[in-house]
């Protein structure tokens, strides 16, 4: 019988993460991944922070670095998550526990049987919030050296610290012709653009429509938008083309699509992908070898993306209309700004592909010892 591990996540990019560390270790054992965090109250606000006001999210996220606050938290996830948290652990006896959401810590760090071993993943690749560390891991899996400093800095272990690169799922790494992707999603063969508003669907969107749609330009192009969970944001924006339309004839080709599991295809019949400055979006955009503009991001929990898109040279940050329109007008003018980017964007998806046989090797490291 195969070794078994648990892979215990959240919604949104938790999510993403569960699956591509289960992705990576289902040949070698049995995986079963758990959300149960599902019906938890406390994602209605960070939902609608998401959505329309993601600068605000800078003030919890900074409020809750004081230790004492930190410490109440760890006791209402101990609280609210722990009985059945620890049922799922006797029920299931795996061998391994991996952790994509900081939720579970505190009950693994206190509660978990010492046989099981455990590894944590870190979700956010620059700017880590400290609850998102376990104390009582085997390993904590962060994407580059900004994991192994805080955790210095927080007390823990550099043996029980590793930094791995980011974890994406294989199938953004098998890359489609573009041409034959055009074809297969019946696009035509052009120009190609990927708006994304992430899985919740950030209402940023709404504020590119002008530029999208009234451009000047004789450059011919097409968007796709994928407005993820958010219904009103893909009527709003079948509405305003219907509405362009009236007063513009040579608009570009759109399609529209609500939240789907078939990223990957889209971003392969894609020149660039636009969007929320997520971790996930980002590094499923390099892994498919395509550059990324950031329009917005959740403040304080992705400040950092803004820097590693400009570090690593992977794309760029134009949160404000006036330097999307300036960076849109570049692109129409020259498309060929968005090809010098490959160097940078081939060096990180390197980097992040070695992910998975890391975290492999890890696993079959603690299970086997």
């Amino acid at each position: 019988m195969p070794k078994k591990i648990l892979i215990l996540s959240s919604i949104e990019g938790h999510a993403s993460l569960a699956d591509a560390a289960g992705e990576a270790l289902s040949d070698n054992f049995q995986v079963i991944t758990k959300d149960l965090t599902a019906d938890w109250s406390g994602y209605t606000a960070y939902k609608a922070i998401y959505r329309f006001t993601p600068g605000l999210f800078q003030i919890p996220f900074k409020i809750s670095q004081n230790q004492k606050l930190q410490t109440l938290l760890k006791h209402y996830f101990s609280y609210t998550f722990k009985n059945k948290t620890i049922k799922l652990i006797k029920q299931l006896s795996p061998d391994l526990i991996i952790t994509t959401h900081f939720i579970y810590l505190p009950i693994l760090d206190n509660y978990k049987p010492k046989d099981i071993k455990h590894i944590n993943i870190i979700s956010d690749p620059i700017t880590i919030h400290p609850i998102t560390f376990s104390y009582g891991a085997d390993y904590n899996l962060g994407f580059d050296k900004t994991t192994l400093k805080l955790g210095k800095q927080l007390g823990i272990s550099r043996n029980r610290l590793r930094a791995v690169g980011w974890l994406t799922r294989p199938s953004f790494y098998y890359l489609t012709n573009q041409k034959k992707a055009h074809q297969k999603l019946g696009f035509d063969d052009k120009l190609t653009f990927l708006i994304c508003g992430g899985s919740e669907g950030t209402n940023t969107l709404i504020n590119l429509l002008p530029t999208l749609f009234l451009n000047q330009s004789d450059k011919d192009y097409q968007l796709v938008f994928i407005t993820g969970k958010n219904r009103l944001l893909f009527k709003l924006i079948n509405e305003s083309y219907k509405l362009t339309q009236k007063v513009k004839t040579n608009l570009p080709k759109i399609k529209v699509l609500t939240f789907t599991k078939n990223m990957a295809a889209y971003m392969a019949a894609a020149d660039v992908v636009i969007g929320k400055a997520g971790p996930n979006l980002i590094f499923e955009t390099v892994a498919q070898k395509k550059p990324f503009i950031a329009i917005t991001h959740v403040t304080g929990q992705e400040d950092g993306n803004l820097d590693l898109i400009r570090n690593y040279n992977i794309g760029w940050v134009a949160e404000k209309i006036t330097d999307f329109r300036t960076l849109w007008q570049k692109i129409l003018i020259n498309p060929k700004i968005l090809t010098d980017k490959q160097p940078s964007i081939v060096k990180l998806r390197n980097k992040n592909l070695a992910s998975g046989p890391k975290l492999l090797q890890l696993a079959k490291q603690l299970i086997y010892a």
